[in-house]
């Protein structure tokens, strides 16, 4: 990491800065010690990133093998982005990364994607100061090993669409300070031991422009609050299953018009369902099974776009099939197991023209079953076993796709039908087929891709929440989803060669799993970066499945083949690399040597101009009359000197650590980094002080006139001041300094952001060292999926 220190930069230009003023120039004018301070700030800044950058790897291993040299933007280390030499972009997708997230972080202060996602081995508490990175925008850390509960200061990132905390063994309630983020479009906490109740005033009812609640497989408890629902609010997906919910379902939800997906199911609701969820027009998926409702089965006549109806196992009220049923044209699955059904099964819902499975077993269904012929030809399964059917009404050309009834009297023993074998068809699982060509004999743990190339693919597994869907034999899904994934890539620019799905599986909670392999194109195996574009498009849900799949995320396996991996140790170098690095220190220790000679010089004749001019020029410490007092028993250090000192910073004299940095012990000195950051505060302090007294008039009245910015004066002054106290412990930090100094100029009327500094405009994808266009747009689970607007590199 570079060397840099805080005050190289502000002794080129104070003394500047100083002989401007002993010229009697006119500083009413901000611009030009306006753009002084601003440079000051800007290496400040970037010195905090090297500082950030340095923490991580630190607490990090197998962090990516170029992550060497001292300019992380410059040399394009993998998985950083950049803008005007600012960190704007981490992401370090699927690296095998281990260890730790450290809390300083927060030092990428113009960070706005931070995505570690399918990263197991990282481990840890999210730190809380994660809430200081307020210009962030994409939060994802899906699949890793994060654990303990989710800071407050989550709530402070005011600027954030997508948090993804997906897969990880996150605990605690959910933080009420959520809420704050009005920016929020996606909130998918899933999959973790997530508990209490759902906050709300303050909580998710805040998040008028979210359209993802995923909360599902947590252990959530307590009622569904009435607050969390309104018509203000744009919710699409209301994931909740799979929790420890109670109560009743708020009658409030009949006002969410948005709503197309819910997921009750897998709780312990109860009580009876509010008579204006029929209102809910746009919900194609509703799953209510296994709670314990007691009502009467619910009329759903109005939400005529239903797709998959889950009402399983329920105490509903005795009743026959509801007529509703057959009048919900593009239902594809029916599932009302165990829901106290009774009466003939109507031959009318078999004719539904989308309809593909129907189970409707574990009730009291009676008399002959007639599946008749005009069924839907999509019909690949009807399950009433465990019902009372009379008979079996057999016709020619009837149905002939599974159908169970194992159950007397219909399968009496013996029966050899094939209704009453009690198992369905052994059709073998989805598989890719190669195309046209004969699977190679692959090596070790290579895999023949569809092209019949051997390679190591990128593997792991896609989870659907909420397919429409039901029948898992149908190759055409698979060929669809398929074909979207290639054409992703594509988009991208992606060396890949072809995409394999395999074993789609309906696990307990109903999800539908895929597994995935991707296959590299031009050699047998992806680099650093393209797995890491790979898995982001997935985390960041920049990939749009085709509409019948819905709701996913991805957990990724480990990938261990990287391309271009060396094998030597990240911190062995070549010789002309530590040529290199010994010439360039050279010449900096040399520029160095210039800037603080051509420094002192221009201090010292600015001090005698100042002495002239400062009417507080004389200290007298008797009668604390005169110029500014200095500072008692303090030293500062050079960095040669702390190195020396500290053993090179060696963890054996370490003696802890602080708000303001660690600290080191040496035999024969006892000190800490703070004492060096203390005492350039104070020369800070006098050189403010001295900037100050130099421009203030006699007369006060004047000075109203000359200067617009007269509010900041006083915390200018104030901050001044609190820089020269005499104790070093009363001292603000360097980085207190700055941002108080930040907050001046930007009362001022001044953008501490300009000119050097980086500003948080949108991040540029036309950028050559961008490859993750994250867009709220891009992860639209609606069944119109809109067109991803951002162009590819």
């Amino acid at each position: 990491m570079g060397q840099r220190t805080q005050l190289i930069l502000p002794l080129l230009f104070i003394p500047y800065f100083l002989t401007k003023r002993t010229a009697g120039e006119d500083y009413s004018s901000t611009t030009e010690g306006g753009y002084l301070f601003l440079l000051f700030l800007s290496d400040y800044h970037l010195q905090n990133e090297d500082n950030g950058l340095l923490s991580l790897m630190n607490a990090m291993k197998n962090t990516p093998p170029n992550w060497e040299g001292t300019d992380p933007c410059g040399s394009k280390w993998e998985g950083i982005k950049c803008d005007n030499s600012r960190v704007t972009s981490l992401q370090l997708v699927s690296m095998n990364l281990s260890g730790m997230l450290s809390g300083e972080i927060e030092l990428l202060s113009e960070l706005q994607t931070l995505d570690l996602s399918y990263n197991k081995d990282l481990i840890g508490r999210l730190p809380s100061s994660i809430g200081n990175l307020k210009k962030l925008v994409h939060l994802n850390l899906i699949g890793c090993g994060f654990f303990g509960s989710i800071p407050d200061t989550i709530g402070n990132l005011q600027q954030l669409t997508t948090l993804s905390l997906t897969d990880n063994s996150f605990s605690g309630p959910i933080p009420a300070s959520i809420g704050n983020l009005s920016n929020l479009y996606l909130l998918d906490l899933a999959v973790n031991q997530i508990d209490g109740p759902i906050p709300v005033s303050p909580g998710l009812d805040m998040l008028l422009h979210a359209k993802h609640f995923h909360l599902d497989n947590n252990k959530l408890s307590g009622e569904i609050p009435h607050k969390l629902f309104s018509s203000n609010m744009n919710l699409i997906h209301l994931i909740l299953k799979s929790n420890n919910l109670n109560g009743r379902i708020p009658d409030t939800i009949g006002s969410m018009q948005t709503l197309e997906v819910i997921h009750f199911d897998r709780n312990s609701l109860s009580g009876t369902l509010p008579s204006n969820l029929n209102n809910l027009v746009n919900v194609s998926e509703l799953y209510l099974s296994n709670n314990k409702f007691i009502s009467p089965i619910p009329n759903l006549t109005g939400m005529i776009n239903l797709a998959y109806v889950d009402l399983s196992n329920n105490s509903f009220t005795v009743s026959d099939i509801p007529p509703w049923v057959s009048t919900l044209r593009y239902l594809t699955t029916l599932v009302m197991e165990n829901t106290q059904l009774q009466g003939p099964v109507p031959n009318s819902i078999f004719s539904l023209p989308y309809l593909q499975s129907v189970t409707l077993r574990n009730n009291n269904l009676r008399g002959p079953l007639n599946i008749s012929t005009d069924y839907s030809n999509k019909l690949q399964l009807i399950d009433l076993q465990n019902n009372s059917i009379g008979a079996y009404v057999d016709t020619a050309g009837g149905y002939s796709k599974k159908l169970i009834l194992v159950d007397k009297p219909v399968c009496e023993s013996g029966s050899t039908k094939s209704y009453c074998a009690g198992s369905q068809s052994n059709t073998p699982p989805y598989s890719t087929p190669p195309k046209s060509c004969v699977p190679a004999q692959c090596n070790l743990n290579q895999i023949s891709s569809p092209n019949c190339k051997c390679a190591y693919p990128y593997n792991g597994t896609l989870v659907f929440r909420a397919p429409s869907f039901s029948v898992l034999d149908n190759p055409s899904y698979y060929i669809a989803l398929q074909s979207s994934l290639m054409q992703c890539f594509q988009k991208f620019s992606l060396p890949v060669d072809s995409v394999s799905l395999n074993n789609p599986i309906k696990d307990s909670t109903k999800n539908l799993k895929l597994s995935l392999e991707v296959f590299p194109s031009g050699q047998d195996r992806f680099n650093r970066t393209v797995i890491s574009i790979i898995g982001s498009l997935l985390s960041g849900q920049i990939f749009q499945p085709p509409r019948d799949f819905g709701s996913y995320y991805f957990l990724a396996g480990p990938y261990g083949y990287y391309a271009g991996t060396s094998t030597e140790s990240k911190k062995s170098l070549s010789t002309g690399v530590i040529i290199g690095a010994v010439a360039g220190g050279t010449i900096l220790l040399l520029l160095l040597v210039l800037a603080g000679v051509y420094a002192l010089r221009q201090k010292r004749r600015a001090k005698r101009a100042s002495e002239k001019l400062n009417p507080f020029a004389h200290w007298d410490p008797n009668n604390g009359s005169g110029g500014i007092p200095q500072l008692k028993g303090a030293r500062s250090f050079s960095f040669e000197e702390l190195k020396k000192y500290t053993n090179m910073f060696s963890k054996a004299n370490s003696i802890g650590s602080g708000g303001y940095g660690k600290g080191y012990l040496d035999p024969e000195y006892y000190m800490t980094q703070q004492l060096t950051e203390k005492s350039d505060v104070y020369g800070f302090g006098v050189v403010l002080l001295e900037l100050i007294t130099a421009r203030m008039p006699i007369e006060r009245a004047k000075y109203i006139v000359r200067v617009t910015s007269l509010e900041g004066l006083e915390k200018f002054v104030d901050l001044a001041m609190r820089c020269v106290e005499e104790l070093g412990a009363n001292r603000p930090t360097m980085g207190m300094v700055v941002k108080e100094i930040e907050n001046i100029m930007e009362l001022a009327g001044l953008n501490p952001n300009a000119e050097f500094a980086t500003t948080s405009k949108s991040y540029d994808v036309n950028n050559e060292n961008s490859y993750y266009p994250y867009s709220n747009e891009s992860f639209e689970y609606s069944r119109a999926y809109p067109t991803l607007k951002i162009e590819p590199h």
